[in-house]
């Protein structure tokens, strides 16, 4: 058994040689390691610098031209440097006439291999054809959907409902746009980790007809409910010759409150409300000419009354405000199961498999048990996982390579990952920071997991390191006590797990300058602009870069070192 490297590398960290370096250690080690090393990148253009750079180093080693691994190498295996020239020259032979075998890719390449060698068993038909636009079969599709609704009753009144829902939301008319932003949600792993019983479901328009009801009803009788305790409050209020005016803090107050109920405005009771509950001495001034008469109406319902509404509210808080969510998009929900149908009635009849669908496909497949199976029919044996980027893995793409990768620290395989979460910049592709923030070490148990950070930046200067390191710091504290604060105000009280989350996100941020000797200086500029409903504020960013880099030019600082 063995450990799972989790190296946390910032920008300028080093992590593209720290990545090289550890898969030079295992093919410097033992030759045919090439071909049982999986390492995987986000996207083709990072797979071919990558690629490059190992035969690159390798080929330098070869020829005893300086490379910066040679000592590291020579330390590591405890041999001169003439047996890793030796070694370096059998490798580039076998890498360049092997070349297949060394899997340095992306996840996506990876899984369509895996795709292809399990056709029979996902029930693809033979031959497909790859689709990686989705946009092209999301068009095509919507076009379609419009067309039907002159055969579609149910489907004309939901497409009518949802057009009218967006346009007294103010998000516009243009029905086909709505439409395909839309179905872009379909391909997101959010909606593709529904069982198929939901969604069978939620495609019953008459199920949906009746659950839209029930949705009506709950939000309905909370309300009322509510706005009869308010209305039976005013009553109190008006035998006493009572006011709003005449309680402690007026239309803010908890007489304040009660109209509102009775307005048909329904908010949280509010803290006001909670410490007048139970307290008389709380309802009005002590200096009010009304005191007794407020004191008399207090005992005469007006507690009892806010006792219900702050219980009731309490009580059914979460039904309600699930119920209004759900109403909200229900119309963009069942148009969404339509829009999926359509599309998986396309793909099949011309045969066509989406890249997106590749992860959720593969979920069926690879499983701790299937691990052995999964390398027969791929004809690959990887004992060792690299996996770069990982802060833009998505759960589901995390779900289909644990498996291999457990099973390779199981039989004392080296796998790592490399990430940054203040990098995450994938999420609309359903990248999923919090995997490497929080969940890869009780993923991976019971195997454990060693963090190395990557703490020295050797690209900037160090006025760059200074800002960054401050900046983060800063941010992240602000950015969490506006959390902390919005989830108290809405709820009275924290939530396990969240009250430090961006706090434990960037606690490992600061970098350190490294040694070289020009790292001194560097040149930070942050200029506000005044935010405007026209977006006029991007034309002005817009107008103020050329004069900045022209200024940054005259000084003698090259283009290449700005950003």
């Amino acid at each position: 058994m063995s450990n799972l490297q989790l190296y946390k590398a910032s920008a300028g960290s080093g992590k593209t040689f720290k990545l090289t370096e550890e898969y030079l250690k295992l093919i410097f080690k033992e030759p045919s390691n090439y071909k049982h090393i999986l390492a995987v990148t986000f996207t083709n253009k990072a797979t071919g610098e990558m690629k490059g750079r190992i035969v690159k180093e390798i080929f330098k080693l070869s020829t005893s031209t300086d490379s910066a691994y040679l000592q590291t190498l020579c330390k590591y295996l405890s041999v001169p440097e003439t047996e890793i020239k030796h070694r370096a020259c059998e490798l580039i032979n076998r890498i360049l006439h092997d070349y297949s075998r060394f899997s340095v890719s992306t996840i996506d390449s990876f899984f369509q291999r895996i795709i292809r060698s399990f056709v029979k068993e996902t029930g693809i038909q033979a031959g497909f054809s790859l689709e990686m636009d989705d946009r092209k079969i999301l068009e095509i599709v919507c076009d379609e959907l419009l067309i039907d609704i002159e055969n579609n009753d149910d489907l004309k009144n939901w497409l009518f409902r949802f057009a009218e829902e967006k346009v007294e939301s103010g998000k516009g008319w243009n029905l086909m746009s709505e439409l395909q932003n839309l179905g872009n949600e379909v391909f997101k792993e959010i909606y593709k980790l529904f069982d198929k019983e939901l969604i069978e479901k939620i495609q019953d328009k008459t199920f949906l007809s009746s659950y839209l009801k029930a949705l009506e009803n709950i939000v309905s009788e909370f309300e009322q409910y509510l706005i009869n305790i308010g209305d039976s409050a005013l009553l109190v209020m008006n035998n006493h010759n009572l006011s709003v005016d005449d309680f402690s803090y007026g239309k803010t107050g908890i007489a304040g409150y009660f109209f509102k109920l009775a307005e048909k405005r329904i908010s949280t009771p509010g803290k006001r409300a909670a410490d007048a509950l139970n307290n008389p001495d709380a309802w009005a001034k002590k200096t009010s000419k009304k005191l007794q008469l407020v004191k008399e109406a207090y005992h005469a319902g007006l507690n009892k009354l806010l006792d219900d509404a702050i219980n009731y509210y309490n009580d059914n808080e979460s039904k309600y405000i699930t119920a209004q969510l759900i109403l909200k998009n229900i119309y963009a929900l069942g148009i969404l199961t339509d829009i999926s149908k359509k599309i998986k009635k396309y793909c099949s009849e011309n045969n066509l498999f989406l890249l997106s669908d590749a992860p959720k496909l593969l979920k069926g497949v690879i499983s701790e048990s299937e691990v052995p199976f999964v390398y027969e029919k791929t004809g690959y044996l990887y004992r060792h996982f690299m996996i770069d980027e990982f802060q833009d893995t998505s759960s589901m793409q995390w779900g289909n390579f644990k498996p291999l990768v457990k099973m390779s620290l199981s039989e004392g395989g080296k796998s790592l990952v490399v990430g940054d979460v203040k990098q995450s910049i994938y999420r609309w592709r359903n990248g999923d920071w919090k995997l490497l923030a929080e969940q890869l070490p009780s993923d991976i148990k019971p195997f454990e997991t060693d963090e190395i950070s990557l703490d020295v930046n050797w690209r900037s200067k160090r006025n760059i390191i200074g800002f960054n390191n401050t900046f983060f710091s800063a941010a992240s504290v602000i950015l969490q006590d506006s959390l902390n604060d919005k989830i108290k105000e809405n709820r009275n009280e924290n939530l396990p797990g969240l009250e430090s989350r961006i706090l434990n996100a960037y606690k490992n941020a600061a970098q350190q300058s490294s040694n070289k000797e020009d790292v001194d200086g560097g040149e930070v500029q942050v200029s506000f602009i005044e935010r405007d409903e026209n977006n006029e504020w991007r034309e002005f960013a817009l107008n103020m870069l050329p004069e900045i880099i022209e200024e940054l030019q005259d000084k003698g600082v090259l283009l290449k070192d700005i950003v």
